[in-house]
């Protein structure tokens, strides 16, 4: 009887003992959540589609895709390192050669001068192309006369001797310089204009400058008359130089549309170039009742060059005759220089003035517009 209650308790254990291990299995449960791992970011992915800027060419209805432009510029050309004379010119300390005196410089006068250009536009993923030409051609004088004391040109022979920087007995009293320029120049460019947003407009383009520059330098001195001959001496130096020069160019336009066809503009570009001067003469001569030259030297220099153009304004424009036609008008500033131009600074050993480097021609002025595309 005692084996029986032992084995009956023995069996109430166990089945008490596999109820409980049955309660805490469930299989309604949740899971346990996963344990936590640490955060990674994903490496950036190339895009699976070509993006894809919102061509802005010009486009006519049935147009032979052609345009051309005019452009009128009211512009100052300068050339620096022209210093012509130094007036009220004294000896402040003959010691030390010190010395004192106001440089006169060059005056120069705004010009009128043009641009012409002529461009088409591509249906291959709308390039186009656009040639332009700029003429200017200009002369500008300057006279400086000695005033209450002796004057120094800085461009003629025997005013001073140069061994002990003294006057000689017939200084120059009147001094006149006449710089002249022949610029032309052409620029070719290839870009696509094209939407960055609703309202900007970018083009980069590329393309190549060339062309030709042509100077003359032509200074005339007047000394007091000659004590034995009674003659005033006129002494004359002619410096001249021809160059031609082409090279690789680039540059990018931007617009701003307000609306209404109206705009604000930016546009620059650089350019370098080879530029070759085939021919660089300075004559020098004097004359009393006769002509006697005292100096002729020819030269030529080859050389690499850089250009920079800036252009800032306002424009407008629009289509008319249901869109068969396309007009434009802009106006603007505009800045350009051709650095180391003034090759006569490095020929000339008589310019007490300090040109370490040829100086940069310059241009900067109004510049006024018209397009039409058809």
């Amino acid at each position: 009887m005692t084996f029986i209650k032992r084995l009956s308790l023995l069996i109430a254990t166990m089945f008490l003992v596999s109820s409980a291990f049955a309660e805490s299995y469930d299989d309604s449960c949740q899971p346990c959540p996963p344990k936590p791992v640490c955060k990674t970011c994903d490496a950036p992915e190339a895009p699976t589609m070509s993006a894809y800027n919102h061509p802005a060419r010009i486009n006519v209805c049935g147009s032979w895709d052609m345009f051309v432009t005019g452009t009128f510029l009211w512009w100052q050309p300068k050339m620096e390192g022209l210093e012509l004379a130094v007036t009220d010119y004294t000896d402040t300390n003959a010691a030390t050669q010190e010395f004192a005196g106001n440089i006169q410089d060059m005056s120069f006068d705004w010009k009128a001068a043009f641009k012409v250009g002529l461009g088409y536009n591509s249906e291959f993923d709308d390039w186009n192309l656009y040639l332009n030409y700029t003429r200017v051609n200009t002369s500008n004088s300057t006279t400086a006369k000695a005033g209450t004391n002796k004057q120094h040109s800085l461009w003629l022979f025997n005013d001073l001797d140069i061994s002990n920087q003294s006057f000689n007995q017939n200084p120059i009293t009147e001094t006149t310089g006449k710089w002249e320029l022949d610029h032309n120049m052409f620029d070719l460019e290839l870009g696509r204009p094209y939407y960055n947003g609703q309202n900007l407009i970018f083009k980069a383009h590329y393309g190549l400058k060339s062309g030709w520059i042509d100077q003359k330098f032509t200074v005339t001195g007047v000394r007091d008359p000659d004590a034995v001959t009674s003659f005033a001496t006129i002494q004359n130096r002619k410096l001249t130089s021809s160059s031609w020069l082409i090279g690789p160019r680039t540059g990018f336009d931007s617009k701003w549309v307000f609306g209404e066809g109206f705009r604000l503009f930016g546009n620059a570009a650089v350019s370098a170039f080879f530029q070759k001067f085939d021919s660089i003469e300075d004559k020098n001569f004097e004359t009393t009742s006769a002509e006697s030259p005292l100096m002729w030297r020819k030269h030529t220099y080859n050389t690499i060059n850089t250009s920079l153009d800036l252009l800032l304004g306002l424009g407008w424009d629009t289509y008319f005759d249901n869109n068969n036609w396309y007009f434009d008008l802009s106006a603007g500033y505009e800045v350009q220089v051709y650095f180391n131009q003034n090759i006569f600074t490095q020929i000339n050993s008589y310019v007490w003035v300090d040109h370490d480097k040829p100086g940069n021609l310059t241009f900067h002025g109004l510049t006024l517009t018209a397009r039409f595309d058809f």
